[in-house]
């Protein structure tokens, strides 16, 4: 999806998108903690950023699939068909190669709100953040 310039990061930091998530969407950045990739997984998601989810994902994740087309078609889908209109960390503890962020996504599918507040667990491997699993604690 491209954007102005000017656009402000979907992540809710303030920044432009070009100063923000997508220096860590492009790789030149990498996530220095799991909070930060947690929130660029978000901006990835409103930002259409499906290669970022598939790459962040760790492969114990239920969701991973091997058949990446399809899985990214998934992700594709969820995103346009979704208005991301916000998200709020409540809480994380992060330890050397094990961290959980508690957030709250607000979220809009077809004029329903399905936002939510979920606990993601994270795993570092090979000194790199990667989504694990998540529970998801209520609607909001």
């Amino acid at each position: 999806m491209k954007q102005s310039k000017k656009a402000l990061c979907p992540c809710n930091r303030g920044k432009k998108y070009n100063k923000c998530c997508k220096r860590i969407h492009d790789g030149l950045e990498v996530p220095k903690s799991a909070v930060e990739l947690m929130i660029s997984r978000y901006a990835a998601y409103a930002m259409k950023r499906c290669d970022y989810i598939i790459q962040t994902t760790h492969k114990t994740n239920q969701h991973f699939m091997s058949d990446f087309a399809v899985w990214f078609k998934e992700i594709e889908s969820f995103s346009q068909s979704t208005l991301f209109q916000g998200v709020k960390i409540l809480d994380y503890e992060e330890q050397e190669k094990e961290a959980y962020v508690t957030f709250q996504a607000q979220l809009k599918q077809n004029g329903t709100d399905i936002s939510f507040t979920e606990e993601s667990r994270f795993i570092k491997e090979n000194e790199k953040w990667y989504y694990q699993q998540a529970e998801i604690f209520e609607k909001i």
